[in-house]
């Protein structure tokens, strides 16, 4: 189990890898959250290297920089 806090995201593997989201998520107190999929973030992130830095940033929590690496380029190899 963990706590996020405002601006921490959920599902970015599933988004990289197209697998089902294996998480289950439970407000404390009212949330607002926003789901973005592939089709929408794949422009944001060409456009915007600070917002690609970011994701790049969470990704980094989870994974190694070879696995990073090899997911982010079968994700933008797939179409959307």
């Amino acid at each position: 189990m963990a706590t996020l806090h405002d601006g921490e995201i959920i599902g970015e593997m599933s988004l990289l890898t197209r697998a089902p989201r294996t998480a289950t998520v439970a407000a404390l107190r009212p949330t607002v959250t926003l789901e973005i999929g592939k089709p929408a973030v794949v422009p944001l992130l060409a456009k915007s290297p600070e917002l690609a830095e970011r994701f790049a940033d969470w990704l980094r929590r989870d994974f190694t920089a070879s696995e990073i690496t090899e997911r982010i380029r079968r994700f933008f190899a797939r179409p959307a």
